[in-house]
């Protein structure tokens, strides 16, 4: 069994969702992102910018100062 199977196994057990804030998909790192959060903040949680992060959700993400909770936006 993969360390990813088993991790979403043990949230889901602990009554979590099988996908946390972050995950790795097709080589793609994806954030949902959490109330409070600002892309700057995600932005240097990834090491990225805000305005590469933009680039890759430019149908989502318009203005860099405004994102809304919810969402889940690729930062990588």
């Amino acid at each position: 069994m993969s360390e990813i199977i088993k991790e979403e196994k043990l949230e889901e057990a602990a009554g979590g969702s099988a996908r946390g804030p972050e995950w790795t998909q097709g080589g793609m790192t994806f954030y949902r992102i959490a109330s409070g959060d600002t892309l700057s903040e995600i932005a240097y949680r990834f090491h990225t910018t805000p305005e590469a992060i933009q680039a890759l959700n430019p149908t989502l993400i318009w203005d860099i100062n405004r994102i809304f909770a919810g969402w889940e936006i690729r930062v990588l």
